[in-house]
């Protein structure tokens, strides 16, 4: 009788069956990577994203013979001398945040940055930088003008067309807005606020009817001087006559008055922010006046007096950079105060006073954006005073004094801020109404010839100068 074998058929290796199953096996992995996918398809490749990115744009307008720098992160400075492309060396990690600044700005130029700060994972090509030639405006009291300037390289002025706009009744005070767009004036018989729209070319167009002031209990307002804190939402204006601080609420070019604040002394002149904390100081003009300081709420930007310091009719205000000395110009003398930018506290530095030679009727004061040197204006002798300011104990150094034109009546000054030029209004019609010096690397002035400041103002009282 036949014998059936039931085994199953031999897979060793070197049967022809076994050799078909061991290639079956090394294919079948393969093909369930490839097709068996939760959505039956492959998914397409990607950019993989850069472990680190660079970042780079363009810079135009910059003038010829000048240079800019460029900061990025505080840091990574980047020096460029024409227009073009630009780009920073160092590369950031993909993810980090960038932010591209001017770290110093050319010579008698103003650059703006736009879109300098994001983060990214692939490299950045777009932050565009345009510069433009700085702007001065004057006002004149006299005309119930606002005159516009164009700043040249070498400090000279360009009256633009028309050199002037109208103003409320006697302007004496002006202010920018803090990116530039807007310029405030205040008129003092007015007992107004003049607000002016700023072009690209930097000429003004008026946007409406002039502001009333509060009035106040004592009558009639007499607005002096104002100032635009950093952030650009609050105007403040002092009311000599009624001895307060108005602020007023930027909306676009509108303002609205938020709440009127008491000084600690009668007939508030003058005001400058501390470039360190949260700090508005004012001067008082009268016989038993003095300085106040004022905490300012970051949110309502509402003033808190927190101390204040006797002296004989303190006029105009200037401040270092590092918020440490405070100045002030006196009938003739100049004050010279230490202030702590933590506590706002105001002491009387040593020596307390300091005494221009010959000085008569001490006006507009200045201290140069180095913080190196303080500029001091007297409308009697037609000079302007110049000290070296000692950086670690604020003591004054008498450099010079420069006289103006004959009459002239040296006013209002106003350092331009790439330290390069100053400026000084002349509140005379009988002379020209401003004045231009180079300033030196040690503090000293050289005077400009009068035909780099032209001007038909018939007299300045103060200036402002774009930044």
């Amino acid at each position: 009788m036949p014998v059936f074998d039931h085994r199953e058929p031999s897979l060793a290796p070197s049967s022809p069956l076994g050799s078909l199953l061991r290639r079956l096996s090394c294919l079948l992995p393969a093909l369930c990577l490839a097709g068996c996918g939760s959505d039956g398809s492959t998914p397409a490749p990607g950019p993989k994203p850069q472990a680190s990115y660079t970042v780079g744009g363009s810079v135009s307008g910059l003038a010829a013979g000048t240079s800019l720098q460029l900061l990025n992160n505080g840091g990574d400075a980047l020096i460029l001398q024409s227009d073009g492309p630009f780009r920073f060396p160092t590369a950031l990690n993909s993810g980090a945040s960038y932010d591209v600044r001017v770290g110093k700005a050319p010579k008698a130029q103003k650059c703006v940055v736009a879109h300098g700060s994001a983060s990214s994972s692939t490299d950045v090509d777009n932050v565009s930088v345009t510069c433009s030639s700085l702007r001065v405006y004057a006002v004149s009291p006299q005309g119930d003008t606002v005159g516009q300037y164009s700043m040249r390289l070498d400090g000279s002025l360009v009256p633009m067309s028309p050199e002037t706009v109208p103003t409320g009744a006697y302007p004496v005070h002006l202010a920018l807005s803090p990116d530039d767009s807007l310029l405030f004036v205040s008129n003092l018989y007015g007992a107004s606020i003049s607000v002016y729209q700023v072009g690209a070319d930097g000429a003004l167009t008026k946007t409406g009817a002039d502001v009333p002031l509060p009035q106040g209990g004592a009558g009639n307002a007499f607005p002096e001087q104002l100032i635009t804190s950093a952030d650009g939402r609050f105007l403040y204006v002092t009311d000599n006559n009624n001895s307060q601080v108005d602020q007023f609420a930027i909306n676009g070019t509108s303002l609205s008055l938020v709440a009127s604040h008491a000084t600690p002394q009668l007939g508030p002149r003058n005001m400058v922010f501390s470039p360190v904390g949260n700090w508005l100081l004012e001067a008082n003009y009268v016989s038993a006046g003095g300085v106040g300081a004022f905490a300012v709420d970051i949110v309502s930007g509402q003033l808190g007096q927190v101390s204040s310091l006797s002296l004989q009719e303190p006029l105009y205000l200037g401040i270092t950079p590092d918020a440490r000395h405070v100045y002030a110009s006196g009938t003739t003398n100049i004050y010279a105060m230490g202030f702590d930018p933590a506590s706002g506290a105001l002491s009387p530095a040593s020596p307390a006073t300091v005494a221009p030679p010959g000085a008569a009727a001490l006006r507009g004061l200045a201290v140069d954006v180095s913080g190196n040197a303080l500029y001091v204006a007297d409308s009697q002798v037609n000079a302007v005073y110049a000290y070296a300011i000692d950086p670690s104990s604020g003591a004054l150094t008498y450099l010079a004094t420069y006289t103006l034109a004959a009459g002239a009546r040296a006013y209002g000054l106003a350092a331009e801020p790439t330290g390069h030029y100053l400026y000084a209004a002349s509140i005379s019609a009988n002379a020209p109404a401003l004045s231009g010096f180079t300033i030196g690397a040690s503090g000293t002035l050289s005077p400009m010839p009068a035909a780099s400041t032209p001007s038909s103002l018939g007299g300045a009282q103060n200036i402002a100068i774009t930044r």
